[in-house]
C-alpha cells in the first residue's frame, strides 16, 4: 500500500510570516518613519507655542530683537534642528533602536522645574507610532 500526501496553499500561508521575519530582522525603515512621525509632532508643538508663558521682559526683548512671540522660537535654530536632517539634528537608527534629538547646546536650558522638554512624545503622537509600526509590520 502507498500514501501520498500533497500540501496545497502551504507556501501561499507561510509568505505573510516570512515578510514578518524579515521585517523584524531589519526593522530600520519603521523605526525611521517612527522617528519622523515623533519630529513632525514636536515641531509643530513648538510652532503652535507650546511651553511657558514668556514673561513680559522676555516678550519685550524678543519684540526688539524681531523674533516670534512664541516660546521655544528665537532665531530658529533649535526649531530646524528637530527636523531630521536639519543642521543640529541627531537620527540615528541601529539595530533595534532610534535615537532623535539635537546637538543645539542650550536644547538643554529650555526644560525648567516641572516644564516639559524640548522634545516630548505625547499620548496621541505615541498612538499614531504604536499604529504606524503596526500597519507596516503586518503590511502585505
Amino acid at each position: 500500500m502507498r500514501l501520498s500526501v500533497e500540501v496545497q496553499g502551504l507556501e501561499a500561508a507561510t509568505r505573510p510570516f516570512d515578510r514578518l521575519g524579515r521585517r523584524l530582522r531589519d526593522p530600520g525603515e519603521i523605526l525611521v518613519e517612527a522617528v519622523d512621525t515623533v519630529a513632525e509632532a514636536n515641531v509643530a508643538r513648538i510652532r503652535a507655542g507650546a511651553g511657558r508663558k514668556l514673561a513680559p521682559s522676555t516678550l519685550r526683548q524678543k519684540r526688539r530683537l524681531g523674533q516670534p512671540a512664541t516660546p521655544l522660537i528665537g532665531e530658529g535654530k533649535l526649531l530646524r534642528s528637530l527636523k531630521p536632517g536639519g543642521p543640529g539634528s541627531i537620527v540615528r537608527v541601529q539595530g533595534e533602536t532610534a535615537t532623535y534629538g539635537t546637538s543645539v547646546f542650550y536644547a538643554r536650558f529650555q526644560k525648567k522645574r516641572g516644564g516639559r522638554s524640548v522634545i516630548s512624545v505625547r499620548k496621541p503622537t505615541r498612538l499614531l507610532v504604536a499604529q504606524q509600526i503596526r500597519r507596516d509590520l503586518l503590511a502585505r
